[in-house]
C-alpha cells in the first residue's frame, strides 16, 4: 500500500509541475501532517527539515497553494502575536468553486 500511495503521489507532484523544492517541502508537510492532513510546524522548522532557507519554503507554499496541494492558514495567539500556520495537506489538488457570476 505505501509503495503505491508514493506512486501514485508522484504521478500527481509531476503532473502539477512542481519545483523539486516545493516537492521536498510537501512531501515533509504531509510526512508531519495528522489523519486529517493537518500540521503546525514553522517555516523556519520546514527549512531546517528540508534543508532550504525560509524564503524557499516561502516560495515553496505559494506554490504548492497553488496548485491546490496545501492551504496556509495563520494563527494568531491570545495576544495577537502570529504563531506557526497551519498547514492542511491534500492528496489530489483542490480546485475552487466557481464563483456565481450576475449578468444585467
Amino acid at each position: 500500500m505505501k509503495g503505491y500511495f508514493v506512486s501514485n503521489m508522484m504521478k500527481i507532484v509531476r503532473k502539477l509541475e512542481l519545483t523539486a523544492k516545493a516537492m521536498h517541502v510537501y512531501f515533509y508537510l504531509a510526512e508531519c501532517s495528522n489523519i486529517n492532513g493537518e500540521c503546525w510546524p514553522s517555516k523556519k522548522t520546514i527549512a531546517q527539515a528540508c534543508r532550504v532557507s525560509v524564503a524557499t519554503v516561502t516560495r515553496a507554499l505559494r506554490e504548492l497553494e497553488k496548485a491546490g496541494m496545501v492551504i496556509s492558514e495563520p494563527r494568531h495567539r491570545l495576544n495577537n502575536g502570529q504563531t506557526s500556520n497551519r498547514y492542511t495537506v491534500f492528496t489530489e489538488p483542490q480546485v475552487a468553486e466557481p464563483t456565481e457570476r450576475f449578468y444585467l
